[in-house]
């Protein structure tokens, strides 16, 4: 299977996200919301796509189309982002020297307000189609609802050199099929790719804040794919000094945690979109 991202030949999973970057939001209210704003700066956009639901070839036809719409700077920052997703996407499927990929199977449930984990080391593979024919193998029978996720770590092995971990990737169940979603590419190995310090800063989404189209009291509600039932809670927002609004979810006075909506990402490095998987009750 060749899955490699070339220069000439870009092709979208998703048609409608082509011309409309907001067309990978799946809430529907939040999506209907910025295509009436369109209140969201190249940067945001960038953020969006990084945070979504989508396979990796996507995220990078879609950051190459982004990479053209901005002003010369802003366009040669995104383009340069471009370039590295491009790279690591071709690392995993065209390797330059042996490859290995250690597969970990990470196990999802709801408790407590938050999302916990299981993890357990499946074993190591040649390719990258082979760890996907295993994580069919996992859930070959289960039910939808309690499906993790595959955690990979590439390791490259060159003749007559150290064994060296390169970076990690995440495989979610995306459209009926097990697909890359998130690259980690850690400071070392940016340093070395020559990644400049403002591209690994939005890679690593330090700057940018999510905007939600809700207000104080509104009722909202949080189900992400594995949950058996939503999380209900009332919105609180405020603004700081500085302007900046921040979000968070009250579970209706009960004890429980309160859930912080600020960020793009719902619940630390979860992989799940704040745009993505809230709706208003």
């Amino acid at each position: 299977m060749d899955e490699s991202v070339s220069e000439n030949c870009i092709e979208y999973e998703n048609k409608d996200a082509a011309s409309d970057v907001y067309a990978i939001i799946k809430s529907a209210e939040i999506k209907d919301y910025f295509r009436k704003e369109n209140s969201m700066g190249i940067f945001e956009k960038e953020q969006l796509i990084l945070h979504s639901y989508i396979s990796v070839q996507q995220k990078t036809a879609m950051l190459k189309q982004l990479s053209s719409t901005g002003n010369e700077e802003e366009n040669r920052k995104v383009d340069e982002l471009y370039r590295v997703y491009r790279e690591y996407i071709n690392l995993i499927y065209h390797p330059l020297v042996r490859t290995v990929f250690l597969l970990e199977y990470v196990e999802q449930w709801w408790e407590n307000d938050d999302i916990e984990t299981d993890s357990n080391m499946i074993g190591a593979f040649d390719t990258v189609d082979e760890v996907i024919e295993e994580m069919a193998g996992i859930y070959d029978g289960k039910e939808v609802k309690c499906y993790g996720y595959g955690y990979v770590t590439v390791l490259q092995v060159p003749q007559d050199a150290k064994v060296k971990e390169v970076f990690t990737f995440e495989l979610f169940w995306i459209d009926g099929k097990w697909q890359i979603m998130i690259l980690n590419i850690n400071a070392d190995e940016r340093e070395v790719q020559g990644i400049g310090e403002d591209t690994a800063d939005r890679y690593g989404n330090t700057k940018y804040h999510c905007s939600l189209p809700f207000k104080n009291g509104d009722k909202l509600k949080i189900q992400l794919p594995f949950m058996e039932k939503p999380c209900y809670g009332i919105l609180r927002s405020e603004k700081d000094e500085n302007g900046c609004r921040s979000y968070w979810l009250n579970r209706n006075g009960k004890e429980g945690k309160r859930i912080d909506l600020t960020k793009w990402e719902l619940f630390y490095y979860s992989g799940y979109s704040v745009l993505d998987w809230i709706e208003r009750v």
